[in-house]
């Protein structure tokens, strides 16, 4: 369960039994894709992160520097450069590992990342 307001994912088993809360690493994450033993979390301030399955951090996706972009709904998608996000609310990873990313915004915006060298 992504707790975005707390900068944190708390991790449940099937049956609903609390397994253990990630609290590093995160900036207000919104959604988790899972792919094997990676979790993409979509991070509402300016990037994605790939946690393998021990939460521990593999990769930083379309981490924005700029932080006044972050979370900004009333950015205009033109203003951010290809592959870094402003405010990553949704993400996905598909059965071949591109990952799909979509910024909040008042336009929207989706990016797709094709899967490169890694499984």
């Amino acid at each position: 369960m992504c707790d975005r307001e707390n900068r944190r994912l708390c991790h449940f088993d099937l049956d609903g039994r609390y397994v253990r809360t990630v609290t590093q690493h995160l900036r207000r994450p919104c959604q988790v894709s899972f792919h094997g033993d990676y979790a993409l979390v979509s991070e509402l301030e300016g990037r994605a992160t790939i946690l393998d399955r021990d939460h521990i951090p593999v990769a930083f996706i379309g981490d924005n520097p700029k932080k006044e972009q972050w979370a900004n709904y009333d950015l205009d998608p033109g203003a951010i450069k290809a592959a870094v996000f402003s405010a990553a609310h949704g993400c996905f990873m598909d059965s071949q590992a591109n990952i799909f990313v979509s910024d909040w915004n008042q336009s929207g915006r989706v990016t797709k990342l094709s899967k490169v060298g890694w499984s």
